[in-house]
């Protein structure tokens, strides 16, 4: 608990500084490293929150997001037009979190057509094929999420018909 306290205050007597161009063409010329990308990308995060407190002297607001610009294409794979629209949508101190939250796969779900079966049949047919799924949810009466299938659900007969 102790080693925690004084984590915790060295971490909020440290300040963040850039890093120079020299030290930007540096990492252009090897492989990122993408715990250091990440840890930069917090620490602007942070400053440009509470940005007249935090800023390294000398420094402007616009260096700091061009830093961020440049950490989060290098690190999410986007390009400078969708990292633009991100910070032009969503405040700094959410732009991150939608990032991570892109990066998460999305379920698998299917819709049973109506006109030649029900959900229930549908569902029961593709258990008994040892796929694991529920429902959508109330809202809905002919979707299915797929959690985990043996077998791809595109070659079941029940997908062909």
């Amino acid at each position: 608990e102790a080693d925690e306290e004084l984590k915790l205050n060295l971490a909020e007597t440290e300040k963040f500084t850039l890093p120079s161009g020299q030290e930007f063409e540096k990492e252009k010329s090897e492989a990122p490293d993408l715990q250091i990308i990440q840890a930069r990308i917090r620490d602007v995060i942070s400053v440009l929150q509470d940005f007249k407190k935090l800023r390294e002297e000398g420094r402007d607001r616009s260096s700091y997001l061009t830093c961020l610009k440049r950490d989060l294409c290098t690190y999410y794979s986007y390009n400078e037009f969708m990292i633009e629209k991100f910070l032009q949508i969503f405040p700094v101190g959410q732009v991150f979190e939608v990032l991570e939250a892109n990066e998460v796969q999305r379920p698998v779900t299917i819709r049973t057509n109506s006109l030649k079966t029900r959900r229930r049949d549908l569902a029961q047919a593709l258990i008994s094929r040892g796929v694991n799924l529920d429902p959508v949810g109330k809202w809905s009466k002919v979707g299915l999420v797929v959690y985990s299938a043996s077998v791809p659900l595109g070659a079941t007969p029940e997908y062909l018909a």
